[in-house]
């Protein structure tokens, strides 16, 4: 895990940060085992389908997570508010990092 940006106002210390940020990766590294049940409802070319996983955002009271995977990486993105447009837009920015990586 590593930690890219915290706001400043959020947290009075980079260690303070980590502490509660590393309890939701652990939470969110559950995704990984969910790749069956992603894969079961992407079918290739089936019109009835929902089409392959992208990304996953969790509506809370007080914020959004916003979970990307791709392969054996992932990032998670924490906001207290953001346009719905801008998810998408943020799932694909970061799916074309992962990617290239």
């Amino acid at each position: 895990m590593d930690l890219l940006y915290v706001r400043r106002d959020l947290y009075e210390s980079r260690q303070g940060a980590l502490e509660v940020k590393s309890r939701l990766v652990e939470f969110e590294r559950g995704g990984f085992a969910e790749a069956p049940v992603r894969t079961v409802l992407s079918v290739p070319d089936d019109p009835s389908g929902i089409g392959p996983y992208e990304f996953t955002v969790r509506f809370h009271r007080d914020g959004f997570v916003v979970r990307v995977l791709e392969g054996d990486a992932g990032v998670i993105l924490t906001t207290d508010s953001m346009d719905v447009d801008a998810f998408e837009d943020a799932a694909t920015a970061i799916t074309t990092l992962l990617a290239a990586t």
